[in-house]
């Protein structure tokens, strides 16, 4: 879902910003670590300041994968528009599959993301 759909979305289908979970790129996170959050700021990352805009609120799940840090002498915005370096594509395919598993297990048990806390090591 576009993050400037969210809000048409959210309102045509009725649905609960906490039954939103949005998965994103985390910089303040090392390569291949996970965190799971059911509600915070946007710590600084745009798109999560557009979608709290959209929504209106802080309040919806969102797993955090990271990529980070930025190397030396790369601009922000090239390094996340970057693919992924080559030595980083196994630890990040690990991510992503571990995220996917904390969305499966929160839609299919009903729980809050918050019991789910995933930590991979780079």
């Amino acid at each position: 879902m576009k993050k400037i759909s969210i809000h048409f979305e959210s309102n045509f289908y009725k649905i609960d910003s906490k039954d939103i979970i949005i998965c994103h790129d985390e910089l303040a996170l090392d390569v291949g670590r996970i965190k799971v959050n059911v509600d915070g700021s946007s710590a600084g990352h745009n798109g999560i300041k557009n979608i709290i805009a959209h929504l209106g609120t802080q309040e919806f799940p969102r797993v955090r994968i990271g990529c980070g840090p930025v190397p030396e002498k790369w601009a922000l915005v090239d390094f996340v528009l970057a693919e992924i370096f080559d030595d980083k594509k196994e630890t990040m395919f690990e991510a992503f599959t571990e995220g996917a598993k904390a969305i499966e297990k929160y839609i299919a048990e009903e729980k809050g993301l918050e019991v789910y806390r995933f930590n991979l090591e780079d």
